[in-house]
């Protein structure tokens, strides 16, 4: 964003711009060009909200609140208004945003049903040695099978750690707004949600603070 830029001045000239906002904002010059008035419904939406992401990555929040305003009951939920209700200060639907994602996560990739696959190869892996399949058919048997489960693993793994920072960022959001005991729950289902063994980013930080509101309300 901070790259200098080729660009063209007022007097029609290419110059090489070395202080201004890059191509994030030789884009948002491109799109203020464009009328929205001149454009269907549809079109006027995605002009809005492209608009609405370059004026937030620029840190002009008035106008990009200003865009977003106009057209945010024809969008659907996106990660963007995430951050836009964060630097805005707005926890409470920060938190309802953050939810929202977790729901939509969890339908399209249930953490049940991967557990389950994870228990059901700690059954049938073994059995794939202890069959009375010949031994060229055991191998390729078990081969098929570990590269189901490394994938399978890894998907768990990443469902799991995103959802656990999730939750910590909704444990920092309840803090900021002074909400101590929604903090607090959202820390320990954090750490409850990924086990013991999950390193995800926010541990360290939903460990120490929730260590600090435990002992406060030991006062």
């Amino acid at each position: 964003m901070l790259a200098p830029y080729k660009t063209v001045d007022a007097d029609n000239k290419t110059v090489t711009d070395f202080q201004g906002m890059g191509l994030t904002l030789e884009g948002l010059k491109q799109l203020q060009s464009i009328a929205p008035e001149s454009l269907k419904e549809a079109e006027e939406t995605e002009l809005r909200f492209a608009r609405f992401r370059l004026f937030l990555q620029l840190g002009r929040l008035n106008e990009a609140t200003s865009e977003l305003t106009t057209v945010l009951d024809r969008l659907p939920i996106h990660e963007s208004f995430l951050w836009h209700a964060a630097v805005s200060g707005d926890y409470e639907d920060t938190d309802k945003m953050l939810a929202t994602i977790e729901e939509r996560a969890e339908k399209s990739v249930p953490l049940a049903k991967m557990r389950e696959f994870a228990v059901m190869d700690a059954v049938v892996q073994p059995l794939q040695f202890a069959n009375q399949q010949p031994p060229l058919a055991r191998i390729a048997c078990t081969l098929l099978l570990n590269g189901a489960v490394a994938r399978e693993a890894g998907n768990y793994r990443l469902a799991l750690e995103k959802r656990a920072d999730w939750r910590s960022l909704r444990g920092l959001f309840a803090l900021e707004s002074g909400d101590t005991a929604a903090a607090q729950k959202h820390f320990e289902e954090a750490l409850r949600g990924a086990g013991p063994q999950a390193q995800f980013n926010d541990r360290p930080m939903a460990e120490r603070y929730l260590e600090l509101l435990r002992e406060q309300k030991k006062k």
